[in-house]
């Protein structure tokens, strides 16, 4: 009697997995792709105009999504392994100094999750927490630490900037149909989000350039920075939808079209100025430099989200599937950038109840990378997980880690 009941089950969900499109770790094993192909409550992470497509329509409820991300620009894991602690030759400093960008080492670190978001025809309600940190330096504090000063040498802070920022945010999100025609549908959708701001920190100026002569060093700079710990806001996101026909559909959205946070938590800005004329290994002891710094209480003030257009088609039925997605940064806040980032990938789900996914992207912040992943859909239920490489799937070769997994329950 088990065994029967167990083969009924194996073959109810082998049957009925097809209509499970969900989360964002499914997009993140595909490259980052999939805006397109969402339904249910991810559909409104993904683009609320998903919703009132007649297929789309779904009830369900995830549970928990997570992703999380820490990359660089310019180093790799192997990298690391190979240069931490070791002895450096001119030609590994060369390679070092010539792995960073003119523009700087960017480091970044981005956290999001969701829980009990849910989803009934055309309306999702969502609840999500996210956290980001960028910090970018300035290569010639590099040059510096590998080649030490040089006469003539002038060494400059620009393109140096920190920024982090944390937040609570609670969406409800609707569509509506504008054109039905057979297959063809044409929707729009909106997400409306309250937004509880819980830190934030960034520099709103930074100088700063020292120069090696005959007598020693010279030099002049200032940093300020604003922070601040709660704080509240809105934003809204827009998108539209095409359904080509059976399999193919369109996406178009606009991230945080409208809104930001304003901070009222205690918000204190702190600066630090500093100069120094004829700075030698003699001297350096001596009342050579001289420096303030200072932290006052000043108004609230308030932060613009970062706002991102996304373009994806995709193919959405069938044992085979795919989605590509453009993604541009609109104002390059928060650990967004405003360099086009293009991701593709594929879906098999020639073995029913496990999706095998991977996916390729290139262009943004990290650059060129692999990514991979599977699901479990069994009755409904869902449990999606993904992670990513570098430019090959070898591991060492990543610039960063990036992770993902997403739970939950379509009905």
């Amino acid at each position: 009697m088990l065994k029967r009941i167990f083969l009924f089950l194996l073959a109810v969900s082998l049957l009925g997995t097809g209509s499970v499109e969900a989360s964002s770790a499914r997009r993140m094993a595909m490259g980052g792709a999939g805006s397109a192909a969402a339904s249910g409550p991810t559909a409104a992470l993904s683009n609320p105009a998903l919703l009132a497509l007649r297929d789309r329509r779904t009830s369900g409820v995830e549970l928990i999504g997570f992703d999380a991300r820490l990359a660089n620009n310019a180093f790799s894991l192997n990298d690391y392994n190979t240069y931490t602690g070791a002895t450096l030759n001119d030609a590994d400093k060369e390679y070092l100094l010539g792995r960073i960008p003119q523009e700087g080492l960017d480091v970044t670190a981005e956290v999001r999750a969701s829980a009990l978001s849910f989803g009934f025809g055309s309306a999702a309600l969502t609840f999500s927490g996210h956290a980001g940190a960028d910090v970018t330096l300035s290569r010639d504090l590099f040059e510096l630490f590998l080649y030490g000063n040089a006469f003539g040498d002038t060494i400059s802070l620009s393109g140096t900037h920190v920024e982090g920022i944390s937040y609570a945010a609670a969406g409800f999100s609707t569509a509506f149909p504008l054109y039905y025609h057979g297959n063809r549908e044409l929707t729009v959708g909106i997400t409306a989000s309250y937004l509880r701001g819980i830190a934030v920190e960034e520099i709103i100026s930074l100088n700063g350039m020292a120069t090696t002569d005959t007598f020693g060093f010279a030099g002049a700079g200032s940093v300020a920075l604003r922070t601040a710990t709660g704080g509240s806001g809105w934003a809204v996101s827009v998108g539209g939808a095409y359904k080509l026909n059976q399999s193919h559909a369109l996406s178009l959205t606009v991230e945080n079209f409208l809104g930001g946070i304003s901070w009222s938590g205690d918000p204190t800005e702190y600066g630090y100025e500093f100069a120094f004329d004829t700075l030698t290994a003699d001297n350096a002891e001596d009342d050579q430099i001289v420096s303030n710094d200072y932290d006052s209480s000043i108004a609230s003030f308030s932060t613009a989200l970062p706002r991102t257009m996304v373009l994806g088609l995709a193919d959405v039925d069938g044992v085979f599937r795919w989605a590509v997605d453009w993604r541009q940064g609109l104002n390059g806040r928060f650990s967004a950038v405003t360099q086009p980032q293009v991701g593709a990938g594929v879906e098999w789900r020639g073995l029913g109840i496990l999706p095998l996914r991977v996916g390729y992207s290139l262009g943004g912040r990290q650059g060129s990378r692999f990514t991979y992943g599977l699901g479990l859909h069994l009755l409904g239920f869902y449990l999606d997980v993904a992670a990513a490489s570098g430019a090959s799937f070898d591991g060492y070769e990543s610039k960063g880690t990036t992770v993902a997994i997403a739970s939950g329950l379509q009905f």
